[in-house]
């Protein structure tokens, strides 16, 4: 490498290094995530400081960064029920129910990049999620995402970008910054798209027990929402390719209300649970979720990643 060279790469990675100061000093701590994997339904919507598999294009960007020379195709299927009623025929149905699906590409073979596309179908819609992100100062990771909604028409109806950090301090601890939502708007906030900035961490325990701790914050909540929410989760290691996870949420974003149409704010609590497995080109996940707040239903995810 010549002298110019090094004196470049010097001044770039001393202005990330400015940044993502910056990025601590003027902002406080999740992502509105618009779509949740298996593995972060299971662990509570948490995990963004280590998004396994193509979860990084959604969750945190930024994480792609150490994902490298490596391409992978996934595909996620969602269903939903709420509790079933009495109805005029004498059947029991429930009016809360439905189904999405993504699909996405990961690619972390390009030397200037990591880049990754995602598309997911639902209720209300469809979105195109974009993510591309950049390794420096070798533990460190920056990352920019953007997502398009479309209506039913398949017309943009909204368009929103976000900003990620992913920081590997040790083994043992890792951290993500992630501010989504940044175009807020009205129609962003009809949609229950807020502004949010996330802390996401990581905690490791001789690999065999990994915590998640996500709190996240409104920078403008709606009226009687409270500013700050959790997403905590806890990573089992039962064989060194199978996982049981357990999670938790309170005040955090929902995906499946928010993609669903029904007159509910898609802000709540509940827990999720799920299995996954690991293997050297192929991985299988599952979850089960159920929320409480603002409304009693049950999801279950199951999804496949391929590594090509």
């Amino acid at each position: 490498m010549s002298n110019f060279e090094v004196r470049v790469t010097t001044v770039t990675q001393f202005s990330a290094v400015l940044s993502l100061f910056a990025a601590f000093l003027f902002t406080a701590s999740v992502e509105a995530s618009d779509f949740h994997s298996p593995r972060t339904a299971a662990l509570g919507g948490a995990g963004h400081a280590s998004p396994l598999l193509n979860d990084a294009i959604v969750l945190n960007p930024s994480f792609a960064a150490f994902l490298h020379d490596r391409v992978s195709a996934g595909f996620n299927y969602l269903t939903y029920e709420g509790a079933k009623e009495l109805q005029a025929d004498g059947t029991f149905a429930s009016p809360v129910n439905g189904k999405s699906y993504q699909v996405s590409l990961q690619d972390g073979r390009s030397p200037l990049f990591e880049a990754g596309v995602a598309y997911t179908d639902h209720a209300t819609g469809s979105s195109i999620h974009l993510g591309a992100s950049r390794p420096f100062i070798r533990r460190f990771g920056f990352g920019i995402g953007g997502k398009l909604l479309f209506n039913e028409d398949r017309s943009v109806m909204d368009k929103n970008i976000n900003v990620s950090f992913t920081g590997l301090l040790m083994k043992e601890i890792q951290f993500a910054l992630i501010a989504d939502n940044l175009l807020e708007n009205e129609g962003t906030r009809a949609r229950g798209l807020l502004r949010e900035i996330t802390l996401g961490t990581k905690i490791n325990i001789l690999q065999l027990i990994l915590i998640y701790l996500d709190p996240h914050y409104f920078t403008s909540p709606k009226e009687n929402q409270d500013q700050w929410g959790l997403e905590a989760g806890i990573e089992i290691a039962m064989m060194s390719d199978m996982f049981l996870r357990f999670g938790r949420y309170k005040n955090s974003q929902i995906p499946w209300i928010t993609n669903s149409g029904l007159e509910f704010d898609p802000y709540g609590e509940g827990y999720g649970m799920g299995i996954g497995w690991i293997g050297p080109k192929i991985s299988f996940d599952f979850s089960f979720a159920r929320t409480s707040v603002p409304i009693g239903a049950t999801s279950y995810n199951m999804g496949a990643t391929l590594y090509l």
